[in-house]
C-alpha cells in the first residue's frame, strides 16, 4: 500500500509540475503538500522490505540512525561545505531556520532514509552483505548526481555557492555524499542483520524517481535531468537474486 501511495504521490507531482509549466498557474502551497507526502509514503514504502525481513522494530531503528547520519551530515555540509558550498531554499517545506539564517528543511532526514534505504535493499537483493553496503552507497551517490540539475534548477530546493561543473554539482559532492551513504548502507546492514530485504519495492521507487527526474528535466528545458534514463537501463537489468531473507554471508 504504502509503494502505490508514493508512485500515486510521485506521479501526481510530476504531472502537476508539467500542468503548472504549461498553465503557468502559480504553485501556492500544493507544491510543498506533495512534496511531503512523497517523502513520508517513501519512508513508509523504502522500510517495508527491511521490516519483513528483520522485523518492524530493526527497521525502525534503522531509519532512525539513517535519519541521524542524514541530519548529521547536512549540517556539516552547511555550516562546513562537507558537501560543497550551498544553501537551501524556501521551496523546500517545512523547513526551520538554524544560527546564521540558514534554512533547514524538517523532513531532510526522513529524505536521507528514502533514498539510502531504497539504495541499499535494492543492492542487497543483488549481492552479499559487504558489497551491498557499498554498491548501495554508489546507487545513492549516482542517483542523487543526475538529479543535482533538476533539484537545483527547475526544482529549486537548494542553491550552489560554488562552480558546479559535475552535472550541477561540486566535484567534491560525491565524494561527501558517497561517504553519507556508506555510513548510512553500513547502519541499515548493521541493525538488519544483513538480511536479504523482501519486496520489489527498491527497483520501483528507484525508478519512479529517475524516471520523474527525465520528465521533469526535459520539460523544464533541464536536459542533464536525462542522464537518469542512462542509469535508469543497468539498474533495470540487475536482476535480482532468488534469496531467503536470512542472513547471506560473504555471497557475491
Amino acid at each position: 500500500m504504502a509503494l502505490r501511495i508514493f508512485l500515486l504521490v510521485s506521479g501526481a507531482s510530476v504531472f502537476g509540475a508539467v500542468l503548472w509549466l504549461v498553465m503557468r498557474w502559480p504553485t501556492g502551497s500544493i507544491g510543498h503538500v506533495a512534496g511531503a507526502a512523497m517523502i513520508v509514503s517513501g519512508a513508509f514504502a523504502a522500510a517495508g522490505p527491511l521490516s519483513r525481513a528483520a522485523g518492524p522494530m530493526r527497521a525502525a531503528v534503522a531509519a532512525l540512525g539513517v535519519c541521524l547520519i542524514g541530519a548529521v551530515a547536512e549540517i556539516a555540509g552547511l555550516y562546513w561545505g562537507f558537501f560543497g558550498a550551498y544553501a537551501y531554499t524556501d521551496f523546500w517545506q517545512p523547513s526551520v531556520y538554524l544560527p546564521g539564517g540558514l534554512v533547514f528543511p524538517l523532513l531532510l532526514p526522513v529524505a536521507w532514509f528514502v533514498i539510502l534505504a531504497a539504495c541499499y535493499s535494492y543492492a542487497r537483493q543483488r549481492l552479499g552483505s559487504p558489497a551491498a553496503v557499498f554498491a548501495g552507497a554508489l546507487v545513492a551517490t549516482l542517483t542523487d548526481l543526475v538529479a543535482e540539475a533538476v533539484l537545483t534548477g527547475p526544482v529549486g530546493f537548494w542553491v550552489w555557492l560554488e562552480p558546479a561543473p559535475l552535472l550541477g554539482a561540486p566535484i567534491w559532492n560525491p565524494v561527501g555524499w558517497f561517504v553519507t551513504a556508506l555510513l548510512g548502507c553500513s547502519w541499515v546492514a548493521l541493525i538488519t542483520g544483513a538480511r536479504n530485504p523482501i519486496g520489489n519495492e527498491p527497483v520501483w521507487m528507484l525508478s519512479g524517481a529517475l524516471i520523474g527526474t527525465a520528465v521533469i528535466g526535459a520539460t523544464h528545458s533541464e536536459l542533464r535531468g536525462l542522464w537518469s534514463l542512462v542509469l535508469l537501463v543497468p539498474l533495470l537489468a540487475w536482476r535480482a537474486r532468488s534469496l531467503s531473507p536470512v542472513r547471506d554471508e560473504g555471497t557475491v
